[in-house]
């Protein structure tokens, strides 16, 4: 093939291609039957992932046949059914533990012997952040806060995809379910 028949041939493509573009999109019912089927597969394996997201999450959790796991279980149901009501997570400063170390990040002698570094940890569902980047401690609970926030929205996000955003089903179930399978 020479030169000439290759330009003729892209040429061909191009048309063929133009043509399709140009097109008319013509609705069918088994076209939107298609699509219907690949939203609802596309939504299940949403599902699917929250719901592996969240088991190994729960896997973190003391065995819920001692009293420790237990309570730490209830306070999970309770977090996860009121945040899935307001729909954002609830946040009481009672339930997150602070805990101060010396940092490890660069700032010179002050770093170096004061405790700036702040891990901020949410009791009832054990998420926890650590931020060190700033010189005081002030400032570092702050961004600690705003992290673990950040992190207490995702998993509200989670279980909202795996509720469905609803409250229809018994959110205790679901939670001892899952825990059971995580461990």
């Amino acid at each position: 093939m020479d030169y000439d028949d290759e330009l003729e041939e892209q040429e061909k493509r191009r048309r063929r291609k133009r043509a399709r573009k140009h097109r008319p999109h013509v609705v069918t019912e088994s076209s939107k039957h298609s699509r219907r089927n690949r939203i609802v597969a596309l939504k299940r394996e949403r599902v699917a992932e929250a719901k592996d997201s969240l088991k190994r999450h729960l896997g973190r959790f003391a065995d819920i046949k001692t009293d420790q796991g237990k309570r730490q279980a209830q306070a999970y149901i309770q977090w996860v059914s009121s945040s899935l009501k307001k729909r954002e997570p609830s946040v009481n400063l009672d339930d997150i533990h602070f805990q101060y170390s010396l940092s490890s990040k660069p700032g010179g002698q002050h770093v170096q012997k004061n405790r700036t570094s702040c891990k901020a940890t949410h009791l009832p569902t054990m998420i926890g952040v650590r931020n060190e980047e700033e010189r005081s401690s002030v400032q570092n609970k702050s961004n600690a806060l705003k992290q673990l926030y950040e992190r207490l929205v995702d998993h509200l996000r989670l279980w909202m995809i795996v509720s469905g955003g609803t409250q229809d089903r018994n959110t205790e179930e679901i939670v001892m379910e899952m825990l059971h399978e995580s461990q």
